[in-house]
Order: C-alpha cells, then sequence, then structure tokens
C-alpha cells in the first residue's frame, strides 16, 4: 500500500477503499492507467481490513463486498456462478432474479423474496410487478399481499444511517407505485361488490321505460352506491398511510414515548435512546475517512436499532411498540372529525378514502388522474404570474386570465373533489350560527398536495344566486402530512405551557423592507407579551434554534424558498443573512409547544417530486413537536402577512396567553 501525502487530486484524502474506487470509476475514461492504479490501491486496502481492524460501526462484510465490486468494475468479472436447487450452477444473474421472478408469477412464497442476497430495491420492483400481476387475475387478497412486501422492501431503501439525499435517490424510482397499486386494489374492489348491486337499478330503469311507454311520469331512478367499506378497503388505508412518508416515518421514530417501556424495561430504553443518538450524530471532524466512518457507523447502528424494536416487541405489552398504523387506530384518530386521504394514483381514477370513527370508506371521485394533475399544474402557473413583480410582470390582461383561472380551479376542486367529500360526511352546507364548526383532515397525495381544498369554493350563479357553497362556509379544513405522526406522543399536544414560557419573534431586516410583516411581528408580541424578540442581526440561525427548544409559541415573518426539484431543500432566510433548512427544524425538541406561525411565501408548498416523502417548512414544525403549524401555499404579500396574523391571532389566542411568540 503506498504511504506519503494523500493526493487531494485523486480523491485520496478520504483512504476509504469506496472513495478510492469511486475516483477510479471517474478517471476510466481519461486516464486508465491511473485508474488501474486507485483500483489496486483499492483492492490492497479493502485486503487489510479486518473486523479487529474495522472502527466501531463497520460491517464486518465490508471488506468482501468491497473485493466484489472490485472485482466487477476493475476486471469486468461477475461473481462465480451459483448451484440451483438441481445442483446445476446458474449463472449470477439468474441465480439473483429466480426469486424475484417466483414471486411474479406466483410460485414463491414471501420468504423467496426476502432471501439477502436480493438486493431490497429488485425486491420491492419485483412485488409492485407481483401485486399487478395478482389484480389481473383479479386476486385483491395477494396483490394486497404483495404490495405490504414492497413496502417493507422500499422501507429498507430509507436506512436511517443513509444521508436524505441518498434516500430520496433510491426512492424515486418507485415515485407513485404505492398509490397505482392502491387505486388499481379499490378499482377492483368497487367491480366486485358493486356488480351485484346492478341488477336492482337495470329493474329499476326497466320500470321506468314501461311507465312512459304507458303514459305515466316514472318515479326517480334509485342512485347506484359505489362507496366501497370492508376489510380490503381497511388494508388498502393502512398500506397507503404505511407506504407514504417513509423518511418521515423514520425521523419521528427518535420521538417514541418511551415512558412505559424505562418504567418496565430500562435497559431497553437506555439502549434505543443510545442507537437514535448515534444514528443522528455527525462527525465533529473533518480528518481524512471520518465522514465515510460516520455514515457507516450510523447505518450499523439503524441495523442494531431494527433488532432492538424486534426485542422489544418480543415483550409482554409491546408488542405494537412502533409498528405502523392499523385500520382501528386510524379510525381512532378520526375521533374529532373524519380523515381524508386523496388518492392520486393509476392511470385514470381517484379515490378519497374517507376515515370516521366508525368505518373506512373509499369514495370515486369525478376527477380523473390527469385532471387532477393538469389543475395543479395550470393553478401554480397563475399563482406564481399573479405574483411575479419588476420587468416580468404580466401584462393586466393576462393577470385577469391568471385571476380567471384561479377561480375556474377553486370551482372544479369544490365540484370534483370537495363537496362529494362533505356531502359523503354531512357537513356540505353552510353552518348556522351559534353552532360548533365540524373539522376536516385532508391528507392529499400526489398533485392533490398542491390544491387549495380547504378554498375550494363555487360562486357561479349558474348553480345558484349566490353559488353552491365553499369549504370555508361548512368546515375547519387542516391538512396533515400522514397519520403516523398524530400516534406519536412527545408532540406536547394538549400540554399546558409554562409560566413566561416565551420564544422568539422576528421580521426581516431592515425594517422598511416589509412593513406589514413587521406590524404582525409586533402584534403578535404584543399579544403574547413575549419578553423576547428577535429582529434583525439578533435572529441568527444558532440563536433562532436554541429558543425555538424552549418557545411554545413561534411567529417567523421572513423569507422563505422552495426547491421544486429537491422534496426535502426548503430553506427560511433569517434576517442575519443565514438560513434555517427543514432538517434542522425536525431535529428542534420543543419542551411545550402550541402553535407556529409562519408569515413566509410558500411554507407549506410541497414539490412535484418525491411529494408524499416531501418534508416542506411547515410539516417541518409539526415533526419537531408543534402540533399546530400556519403555512402558505403561495407567495404572500406582507399586508397580507398582517391581516393574517391579526385575524387568526385575535380568534386563536386568547389575550391572557402566557406563553411566548417566536
Amino acid at each position: 500500500m503506498r504511504s506519503g501525502t494523500p493526493d487531494a487530486r485523486d480523491g485520496r484524502d478520504d483512504p476509504s477503499p469506496r472513495a478510492l474506487a469511486q475516483r477510479a470509476v471517474e478517471l476510466r475514461a481519461t486516464e486508465p492507467a491511473r485508474a488501474q492504479e486507485l483500483f489496486a490501491e483499492a483492492d490492497e486496502v479493502s485486503r487489510a481490513l479486518s473486523a479487529e481492524e474495522l472502527p466501531e460501526g463497520a460491517p464486518f462484510d465490508l471488506a468482501a463486498v468491497m473485493r466484489s465490486a472490485l472485482d466487477f468494475f476493475a476486471r469486468g468479472r461477475l461473481p462465480d456462478m451459483t448451484p440451483g436447487a438441481d445442483g446445476t450452477p446458474q449463472d449470477f444473474l439468474a441465480a439473483r432474479l429466480a426469486p424475484v421472478l417466483g414471486r411474479v408469477d406466483g410460485t414463491a412464497g414471501p420468504q423467496a423474496g426476502r432471501d439477502a442476497d436480493v438486493p431490497v430495491w429488485l425486491r420491492a420492483h419485483g412485488e409492485i410487478g407481483a401485486a399487478a400481476g395478482a389484480l389481473g387475475r383479479q386476486q385483491i387478497g395477494q396483490a394486497l399481499d404483495h404490495l405490504e412486501e414492497a413496502i417493507e422492501a422500499m422501507a429498507a431503501l430509507t436506512d436511517r444511517g443513509a444521508d436524505q439525499a441518498s434516500a430520496e435517490h433510491g426512492l424515486s424510482q418507485f415515485e407513485g407505485d404505492i398509490r397505482t397499486i392502491v387505486e388499481l386494489i379499490l378499482c377492483n374492489v368497487e367491480l366486485r361488490d358493486v356488480a351485484p348491486r346492478l341488477p336492482e337499478y337495470l329493474r329499476a330503469a326497466q320500470e321506468s321505460v314501461r311507465e312512459l311507454q304507458a303514459g305515466r311520469l316514472p318515479g326517480e331512478l334509485p342512485a347506484v352506491d359505489r362507496s366501497l367499506v370492508g376489510p380490503d378497503v381497511d388494508r388498502a388505508a393502512e398500506l397507503l398511510e404505511r407506504g407514504r412518508g417513509l423518511l418521515l416515518t423514520r425521523r419521528i421514530e427518535a420521538r417514541a414515548d418511551l415512558g412505559e417501556l424505562r418504567s418496565q424495561h430500562p435497559g431497553l430504553a437506555e439502549e434505543f435512546e443510545r442507537l437514535t443518538a448515534q444514528i443522528e450524530a455527525r462527525p465533529q471532524t473533518s480528518a481524512p475517512g471520518d465522514a465515510e466512518w460516520a455514515r457507516l457507523a450510523g447505518l450499523r447502528a439503524s441495523r442494531a436499532l431494527d433488532d432492538l424494536v424486534r426485542d422489544i416487541r418480543t415483550r409482554p405489552g409491546f408488542e405494537g411498540f412502533l409498528r405502523p398504523l392499523t385500520a382501528g387506530e386510524l379510525k381512532g384518530l378520526a375521533a374529532d372529525g373524519p380523515v381524508v386521504v386523496l388518492n392520486h394514483g393509476g392511470k385514470r381514477y381517484c379515490h378519497a378514502l374517507v376515515v370516521t370513527d366508525r368505518t373506512i370508506t373509499a369514495l370515486p371521485l369525478e376527477a380523473t388522474v390527469e385532471e387532477v394533475t393538469d389543475k395543479s399544474r395550470e393553478l401554480r402557473e397563475a399563482v406564481d404570474a399573479i405574483n411575479t413583480q419588476g420587468g416580468s410582470r404580466p401584462s393586466p390582461l393576462q393577470l385577469v386570465a391568471a385571476g380567471n383561472t384561479v377561480r375556474r380551479t377553486l370551482d372544479w376542486t369544490w365540484h370534483k373533489i370537495v363537496r362529494p367529500v362533505l356531502e359523503a360526511v354531512g357537513c356540505a352546507g353552510t353552518v348556522p350560527a351559534d353552532t360548533e364548526w365540524p373539522r376536516i383532515w385532508w391528507v392529499p397525495t400526489g398533485a392533490f398536495g398542491a390544491l387549495p381544498l380547504h378554498a375550494a369554493e363555487c360562486r357561479s350563479p349558474d348553480c345558484a344566486p349566490d353559488g353552491c357553497g365553499a369549504a370555508l362556509d361548512a368546515v375547519v379544513s387542516s391538512y396533515v402530512q400522514g397519520c403516523r405522526p398524530w400516534r406519536t406522543p412527545g408532540t406536547a399536544r394538549g400540554s399546558a405551557a409554562p409560566p413566561n414560557t416565551a420564544g422568539p419573534c422576528w421580521s426581516p431586516r431592515p425594517r422598511t423592507s416589509c412593513p406589514g410583516v413587521v406590524g404582525a411581528a409586533d402584534y403578535a408580541a404584543g399579544l403574547l407579551g413575549a419578553h423576547r424578540t428577535l429582529i434583525g442581526p439578533q435572529a441568527t440561525r444558532d440563536v433562532v434554534l436554541g429558543a425555538l427548544h424552549e418557545a411554545s409559541w413561534a411567529h417567523f415573518g421572513c423569507h422563505a424558498a422552495t426547491d421544486p426539484s429537491e422534496p426535502s431543500g426548503a430553506l427560511l432566510h433569517l434576517p442575519s443573512g443565514e438560513q434555517v433548512s427543514v432538517r434542522e427544524i425536525c431535529q428542534v425538541r420543543p419542551r411545550a409547544a402550541r402553535l407556529a406561525f409562519l408569515a413566509a411565501c410558500g411554507t407549506a408548498r410541497t414539490t412535484e417530486h418525491l411529494s408524499d416523502e416531501a418534508v416542506h417548512i411547515t410539516s417541518s414544525f409539526l415533526l419537531a413537536g408543534f402540533p399546530t403549524a400556519v403555512g402558505t401555499l403561495w407567495k404572500i404579500d406582507s399586508t397580507h402577512a398582517d391581516q393574517a396574523t391579526t385575524t387568526t391571532g385575535g380568534t386563536t389566542c386568547p389575550p391572557s396567553a402566557d406563553s411566548g411568540v417566536g
């Protein structure tokens, strides 16, 4: 092995075999001789590694894995042939694909796909294909089994020790697959369950024809009830919830309530906390190889945590520890109002899964997948045009057209999505005075996430003199990115904030740049008696994050930025000139959080890529532990920010509140 000063040009500031091999691959086309030298050095380093010499956290089979990879890249050689079940040699590819193909054609059970030699991404693809194949044979139960196996494999791609970018890249190849399979399952259930209802409808139609022939006015034809309930619908809802937000699930696992576990098994609770802390740890130095070994340590800690969770589940009373939500638990979350999951999947149809405290109902929607996608795109473009300033601002005629597009979209959303759902749960009408308002929680998936469901309305005189209804007149709407965070304690929901708890309140610098935001911040601070207000240079990244740990009320009046191409790349731009990312907000541990109010642009805007995995700024506060967060779907004018803060604060926060504003 070479010695001497590492050559940064060759990427040898990180002397691990992995880094050397990566650099060799980069140089293979331009400097083949140098690439072979680096491959040889990587091979030499990998052979020097042993279980005793590896740093803590490194997998014991690292050297063998690296040598197999080097054989492939440097020498173009696949691993040796593997004997098949009948003793005849199989080539490497056939040996790896055999379990997956067995699952697809239905000849192999779930255990075949769990073969350690089958990569998880290949297993996930195979199970998705097997689910589609089972539906082609009208085997709904088998399709649900295959989908569950696929989700389990996808979860393995989001290893807690992996970095965010790697996990998102691994999941991108499956984007929309789970929603599509769920939609196909619901369509098969509808075909199975609704078909027996058709003869009655046909008999009524024939009777109507006879009445007309006799010169009599026929009665109204009975409507065909297309709503679906039953075990298959319940399980489809469970799997849809389990299969979306896989990255979010990994984050909130670290916030599991360990109170009961600590009282009965303190050693297990202590080990759980140690492993989660190790996974979240970052290297403290930038010495060569530190990042690589930290990554390996995180991966090993993640595997150890999986083993620990399995161990905990074997203890009496902890069988459900960190398990996915069941249908019964989903219903329990709807005790205060229905939860509506809008599934955007498949090639044509969409369903709303309406969860109440008694049932889970699949409701077919008239809106098609393509229509939802087109309306979401048209709305984004119209809102962006309205908010454009400067020389590129559209002409007055274009602005009028954009405004009409927004109104048409709200009208379409009301008729095609929101009103059918509200009618199904019995709250589509205007709420009478002095009556408690019903609540509804929207869980949009895919392109549904870009539609303002809470603002859907019809103001067309063609329906009624003043329109046929509006969501804002019928229900109090809230959005959640998934049901799993609701079940996770530690959010301080309902807990009382300690006296004199005050959070930070900050506004842009200079004050004259956004006078509305400054006025909103001053109002919020006065309303709740915040004893600490961070303005301008005071609002540094470290100070803000530190203050959030103690804040019960947080008010942000600053700029924000979202990247449509990066699912979790949103940032808050602090007045100090520094930035706070959604990942940093997720790591905050507030003691008695109540409300985060984000008077910044697009804080609840989702990305078009991996929309079900994205963590936008508003949801990051929910994940951090704030039970309620108010955000914006698009840009907001500073004057409107002041108005929204005054209206919301006056109705949400009592003047005598003793908690602070951040």
